[in-house]
């Protein structure tokens, strides 16, 4: 029996094959599988980016709430003396 140690996408096992004869010029191979990780291993790096990302969305969704209320504040008062001077000549003249 030959025990050999491979590796496959990061995983590790033991290959043993075993040759025997069943009848005449018949084989068979037995594979084994080894330990395996038993859990995956999480890259600093990849938390560190998650966070920068979720801060530069927070940042940006923070400018567009202050720019629209901006807009609305500033449209609001010139609309409302245009529509109230509007009225006053329509009122004055009927």
């Amino acid at each position: 029996m030959a025990t050999v140690m491979t590796q496959d996408n990061g995983v590790e096992y033991f290959e043993s094959t075993e040759v025997k004869l069943i009848a005449s010029n018949i084989k068979y191979e037995t594979l084994e599988k080894g330990p395996t990780r038993k859990y995956n291993r999480k890259s600093k790096t990849n938390d560190k980016a998650k966070a920068l990302i979720d801060q530069m969305i927070k940042q940006q969704t923070i400018k567009q709430l202050t720019e629209q209320s901006i807009e609305q504040s500033i449209e609001q008062p010139i609309e409302q003396p245009i529509e109230q001077t509007i009225s006053d000549l329509i009122n004055s003249e009927g």
